[in-house]
């Protein structure tokens, strides 16, 4: 039988040098960049290309934890998410709950 591995985008978080951001945050520094478009890169770009985008958008990105392969991830994830209207990345009641459950 097949399997999949399946997570859940709220608790995906990328490696800085401080500490992990949550995936949402990252989505809010890339609308920020891109004043709510689409990212300027393509997630088939060249290595370098894509890590100098997320450099701009991350500077402390933890350049050992996170590999192209992720960004590739979070720009094409970014850019869906875009397409079908999914802009509100802040932070929900909902996220703020389960924060409080887990402390």
């Amino acid at each position: 039988g097949m399997s999949s591995n399946v997570s859940v985008l709220s608790e995906i978080a990328i490696y800085t040098l401080e500490e992990e951001l949550p995936l949402r945050a990252v989505f809010q520094k890339i609308q920020t960049k891109e004043k709510g478009g689409k990212t300027s890169v393509k997630h088939k770009e060249d290595k370098l290309s894509l890590e100098e985008y997320f450099f701009e958008v991350l500077p402390n990105y933890d350049e050992d934890k996170v590999y192209v392969s992720d960004i590739k991830k979070v720009i094409q994830w970014y850019n869906i998410l875009h397409d079908h209207g999914i802009t509100d990345f802040t932070e929900t009641s909902a996220d703020t709950d389960k924060a409080d459950e887990e402390e």
